[in-house]
């Protein structure tokens, strides 16, 4: 299998090159192989070739149909990523194989590639990384020009038909061959797409798969308007099973902003969906905001008279205890589909529902379900919730591979479901008493006052937030944890820190398992400069230490953020060795390895989770740093990398800057201030930014110069003129 020492370390997987000569060379155009890694700044190294075909061959020799035949025999990361026709290998002066010689000659290739072109690598949107993808899928190639049209990158007719149907089927739009031929590169196709959902909406539902009408399965779309995983999803499901897909609806054009809400947004696809002729009730759907979204859509139904079979809801938390407090008083521009369905998530407010809930939950979640493993659900449904584990973490269980393992599991309960359904149907009052269920526990005081306590949370009313949080407790004294952390921290925010932390104390006691009661307590302690209280906090949280991955998990986070670095070592590699798929964990324990100074062990993981997540930015931003420390020379190359990835955030630019202070990068630092300083005054956050400006103090002299008084100054009287009239953000604002 070849030499240790010449085996290729892409990201973390070894790969013998015998193993991939064997199968160049068994290829009929092929007559001898040569393979080698060649430095790659993400993955450390890369696969390379070089081949020297037979004589017969040279003229029909493709790439790509070679690349292909290899990805048929071998793991995608062992196919090589640069194939090299040689007449003859290259040798050194004894007559043995010059590998270097060849790494030289793949990369001066490279260069000429790069100069006659210069491509964007780096998908920036929602589409572009879906259709990176599908290209991906379809011509075998792991990085792929944004801005390649689809020939150039080695595409045929045949395989264009087939990027159209891919494209139908996981985006809704069916694309004209013409249309394909004028924007073939993934950068146009992307906005194509985008504007297609925009300007020529489709119908709010769509047959996915007609199967025989009973029980029809509606999936919601996701935060970028697509539904993507529902032809997926229909794969795996029978194919008796009925499925539509709920497509992007715009706001009518003369809407009024007061009235833009995700009731009203829901409202859309109820309409049509009664209007549809089916047999059996209405089953509902969705991911992360598209649970949000199927979750409204199951109340409006029901209040309508239409009882659902089923409402499934992936991986997605009630949101109960996230307070999204004075949320930005104008909605998101509708033509940026992304930011307006986050506004319409971030102002909603959900409401008790007296139905059944199925929770499918992703197997690798975040800390929050150690709180309450029914993440809120449960504190507002009024009927069972089902609770099931679904293989992945939160972004790939929509992906093909985990659908595939959990739609089962599905089909089970979507049985299930309708069984109960036809059970209760049977009842000519079932109705009625659910309505009357849902009154009798909505016209309660103590509810009333909760509702409205998260609703002045959500407009930025504080006053109101913590009288209301108040008067439902003056009515029932136990409440459930989000309800004392939410008043702790409103506490907190008004100055109130003695209430702050006395009520925090209560959510810890309500917390199945308190872990992230105590990271608020601690890091609230740290800041009031009480050592024992701290101290006597980190120390109690052990008590809850469990061989269980996400607690492992939980515990060295909170030890790395407080500097217990021998605790966050332990608990770190432990949830490393029981969840080795986790990334959030994988992604600590490289944090910890960097304050530790072991830098180049640090790389090697961030380079691995790269592998896994090439879009997620604060694995980028880990990267950035751990070059700074290292002082690789392509800094500036991955710093515009990152800041393309993160546009409009400036708080991340902020602390960049920070950073890069810090390590005596000053003029790099001085260039991305002026950057956030233009943009700051019509940024949605720039209030809180702004805050952190004025707290941008031990700062290298040429940097304190750079934010003088005077020009902090100049800086407020300018965002004054943009600030929102809201009465908060103003009152702070004048503060600053």
């Amino acid at each position: 299998m070849g030499r240790v020492d010449d085996r290729i370390n892409r990201g973390g997987q070894k790969i013998a090159p015998k193993a991939v000569e064997r199968i160049l060379e068994q290829h009929p155009y092929v007559k001898r192989a040569c393979v080698f890694g060649i430095p790659h700044e993400i993955f450390g190294q890369q696969v390379a070739a070089a081949i020297i075909l037979h004589s017969d061959q040279t003229k029909i020799f493709k790439e790509n149909e070679l690349r292909a035949y290899v990805a048929g025999e071998l793991p995608n990361y062992m196919v090589p990523e640069e194939i090299l026709c040689v007449e003859a290998f290259p040798t050194n002066l004894v007559g043995k194989l010059d590998r270097q010689a060849l790494v030289t000659l793949v990369q001066q290739k490279q260069i000429e590639a790069q100069q006659k072109r210069q491509g964007r690598y780096l998908a920036n949107s929602f589409p572009e990384k879906r259709l990176r993808e599908i290209y991906q899928e379809l011509l075998q190639i792991s990085e792929i020009d944004l801005e390649a049209d689809f020939a150039a990158l080695g595409g045929d007719s045949f395989q264009a038909m087939s990027l159209l149907i891919e494209i139908e089927d996981r985006f809704g739009t069916l694309l004209t061959p013409e249309q394909f031929l004028q924007h073939s590169s993934i950068e146009a196709l992307a906005k194509l797409l985008t504007q297609s959902l925009v300007n020529s909406p489709m119908p709010p539902i769509r047959l996915i798969q007609e199967g025989d009408g009973k029980y029809p399965l509606f999936v919601s779309h996701s935060v970028s308007g697509i539904t993507f995983y529902a032809t997926k999803l229909a794969q795996y499901l029978p194919p008796s099973q009925t499925v539509y897909a709920l497509n992007w609806q715009p706001p009518e054009e003369d809407i009024s902003e007061t009235l833009i809400s995700l009731e009203q947004y829901a409202s859309n696809f109820v309409e049509a969906m009664i209007t549809c002729e089916l047999e059996g009730g209405f089953c509902l759907i969705g991911h992360s905001f598209g649970a949000q979204l199927a979750f409204e859509i199951a109340q409006q139904l029901l209040s309508r008279g239409y009882e659902p079979a089923f409402v499934g809801l992936i991986d997605d938390e009630a949101d109960l205890h996230k307070r999204r407090f004075g949320i930005k008083s104008r909605p998101a521009d509708p033509q940026n589909i992304n930011a307006y369905c986050k506004y319409l998530l971030h102002s909603y407010v959900p409401q008790a529902f007296p139905g059944d809930l199925t929770l499918l939950q992703a197997e690798i979640h975040n800390t929050d379900i150690l709180a309450d493993p029914y993440t809120g659900w449960k504190d507002i449904c009024l009927g069972n919730v089902t609770r099931l584990t679904i293989p992945g973490n939160h972004i790939s269980v929509m992906g093909e591979s985990a659908i595939a393992q959990w739609a089962e599991t599905l089909t089970q309960q979507l049985n299930q479901s309708r069984q109960l359904w036809e059970l209760n149907q049977k009842d000519p009052n079932r109705l009625t008493q659910l309505q009357t269920n849902l009154e009798t526990y909505q016209q309660q005081k103590e509810i009333i006052a909760l509702t409205e306590a998260r609703r002045a949370a959500k407009t930025g009313n504080l006053s109101e937030e913590i009288s209301y949080y108040e008067n439902a407790l003056s009515l029932k004294s136990t409440q459930s944890y989000w309800v004392y952390r939410n008043l702790s921290h409103a506490y907190w925010q008004k100055g109130m820190k003695e209430k702050a932390l006395e009520t925090l104390n209560q959510s810890i006691a309500q917390e199945q398992i308190p872990i992230v009661g105590y990271e608020i307590m601690a890091n609230w302690l740290r800041d009031l400069k009480r050592e024992k209280a701290y101290e006597k906090t980190l120390a109690e949280v052990i008590q809850y230490d469990e061989d269980i991955a996400i607690v492992q998990k939980a515990l060295g986070k909170l030890m790395l953020q407080h500097n217990q670095l021998q605790l966050a070592e332990k608990y770190l590699h432990r949830v490393v060795f029981l969840a080795p798929d986790d990334l959030e964990a994988n992604f600590l324990l490289s944090k910890f390895l960097k304050q530790q100074g072991e830098y180049a062990p640090a790389l090697t993981i961030t380079r691995q989770l790269m592998n896994h997540q090439p879009n997620n930015v604060s694995i980028w931003f880990q990267y950035l740093q751990l070059l700074v420390l290292t002082q690789e020379s392509n800094i500036e190359q991955v710093l515009n990398q990152w800041l393309k990835m993160t546009p409009d955030n400036l708080k991340a630019h902020l602390n960049c800057a920070k950073f890069l202070a810090k390590q005596e990068y000053t003029v790099t630092s001085s260039q991305l201030l002026d950057k956030i300083i233009q943009q700051l005054p019509t940024h949605s956050d720039g209030l809180s930014i702004l805050q952190e400006f004025l707290r941008f103090r031990q700062l290298p002299k040429p940097l304190s110069k750079f934010l003088s008084r005077p020009k902090i100054a100049k800086i407020i009287l300018h965002f004054l003129k943009f600030v929102s009239s809201h009465d908060y953000v103003r009152s702070k604002m004048l503060k600053s």
